[in-house]
């Protein structure tokens, strides 16, 4: 819905202002092509709103994310799809490493 009104700098700022200017420290964004989390949704609920836009519109939202993670490649971490063990896995790994540089 969002790339349909506006464009992301946009988004960006209007985020920043509905937060107060506070960035997270990581964000982990978990990459799921569209087709499959499209069907784990409407599998289970028939889709809220969002959902039902269709599978076009999901790739728009997923080409959003991806811009914002090689916008902030400092903060965003893209963890491809996988297993729930070998996500979380990843997830700790990179989480213990951020938090003993720091």
């Amino acid at each position: 819905m969002a790339r349909k009104i506006a464009d992301m700098e946009f988004l960006e700022q209007m985020n920043l202002y509905a937060v107060d200017n506070i960035q997270p420290d990581v964000v982990f964004y978990l990459d799921v092509s569209p087709e499959q989390g499209l069907s784990k949704a409407l599998d289970k609920s028939g889709g809220d709103r969002i959902e039902r836009e269709g599978v076009d519109f999901q790739h728009l939202v997923r080409q959003g994310y991806i811009e914002l993670a090689s916008r902030h490649k400092d903060t965003f971490v893209v963890v491809n799809e996988g297993s729930i063990e070998e996500i979380s896995n990843r997830i700790y790994g990179i989480t213990k490493r951020r938090l003993m540089n720091d």
